[in-house]
């Protein structure tokens, strides 16, 4: 993950995948180096849910909280916000959010935007999904594989752990050549 390969892991549930990352994420050089941030896609059914659930992670990290990143995310914010309460087509007056905002209260910001934003920050990321298999089972699964590999493998400074438990889900998502996340990453199997 240092040099920003993207890793999958294998494993049968209850593991120790999470635990695994978290001990990661917990180590000196992970702390000093990088920002992380986890999110379990376990509950998500839809593109539009594990888009949700990924923008409102990203939004309520702790460095999310930083200065200089939260000025980066208002101009970010700011064309989704134009569609939502903060902007006057009257006065032409907009409203950037508030610092104590609540993430279920902004509007969807567009996916490959929030990545590309990862990207464009100082600190390079980890960020792992958990349960990923789930992006193979939702009804609109090839269009979210295929927007969402279009947009990761051209980062350099983020690194993507995608973990999940279901074996023939994660193998058909990562061997098969049909696939878009064929051979994304580097693959290993948590035994037990």
């Amino acid at each position: 993950m240092k040099d920003g390969s993207n890793v999958v892991l294998k494993s049968p549930r209850r593991i120790g995948k999470s635990s695994l990352i978290k001990h990661v994420f917990r180590q000196k050089e992970v702390l000093s180096g990088f920002n992380t941030l986890y999110v379990d896609i376990y509950g998500t059914r839809s593109a539009g849910e594990f888009h949700d659930e990924f923008q409102r992670k990203l939004l309520s990290a702790p460095f999310a909280k930083d200065e200089k990143f939260r000025k980066g995310l208002d101009a970010l914010l700011k064309s989704a916000y134009l569609q939502f309460a903060g902007y006057n087509g009257l006065t032409g007056d907009f409203k950037l959010l508030d610092p104590g905002f609540k993430p279920s209260s902004v509007p969807r910001i567009p996916l490959d935007e929030l990545f590309a934003f990862l990207e464009s920050t100082d600190r390079p990321h980890i960020v792992v999904f958990d349960e990923f298999q789930q992006i193979g089972e939702m009804p609109d699964a090839l269009t979210l594989q295929k927007t969402i590999r279009s947009v990761w493998q051209h980062h350099r400074r983020t690194s993507y752990c995608l973990f999940g438990s279901k074996q023939h889900l994660m193998s058909n998502l990562f061997y098969s050549r049909k696939m878009p996340f064929y051979q994304f990453g580097d693959m290993f199997f948590l035994k037990k």
